[in-house]
């Protein structure tokens, strides 16, 4: 079944990046999660650039890199306030995912993402090879949205770097 919602995943995330607060449907299977975003995070040198109410966004200070093109590739969690719906069954709670980031356009492109219930738990992610992130188009968000301001907020923390 997890690999089902990897490509859904995939397309869902690589788009959005940022998605909408939107609370998973609850089903007959699961339960309704109450945790905070705080309860469970995912090993790494996280610095936090930006927070709103509906999410914090954190980057993992050991993993950020430059690149001989002067993008950056960046490791980023973004911990959402409530559940992050994936199709109609699925949610997660925390976003673990790399990026490359085009800091003077503000342009992305997705490079791979695990998504975390509240407890930790792996819900689902993808991995993009290399040779087809060349081949993406940089994907941008609007400047005053909780995306743009993330990324804005990240690309200041790495170019001091």
């Amino acid at each position: 079944m997890h690999s089902k919602i990897i490509p859904v995943l995939a397309v869902a995330l690589a788009c959005l990046s940022l998605p909408s607060v939107a609370t998973a449907q609850k089903t007959s299977k699961s339960k309704k999660t109450t945790a905070s975003a705080k309860s469970w995070s995912p090993s790494g040198a996280w610095r936090s650039v930006y927070s709103d109410p509906s999410v914090r966004v954190a980057v993992d200070t050991t993993q950020t890199r430059r690149q001989s093109d002067g993008t950056y590739k960046v490791r980023l969690r973004w911990q959402y306030a409530s559940n992050q719906a994936i199709g109609t069954k699925h949610a997660y709670r925390t976003m673990v995912d790399r990026k490359l980031i085009d800091c003077a356009t503000q342009g992305i492109k997705p490079v791979s993402a695990e998504t975390y219930d509240a407890a930790g738990k792996p819900v689902a992610g993808y991995d993009t090879p290399d040779a087809q992130v060349g081949e993406l188009d940089w994907a941008k968000r609007p400047p005053g949205s909780s995306a743009g301001k993330a990324y804005a907020a990240v690309c200041g923390v790495v170019r001091k770097k």
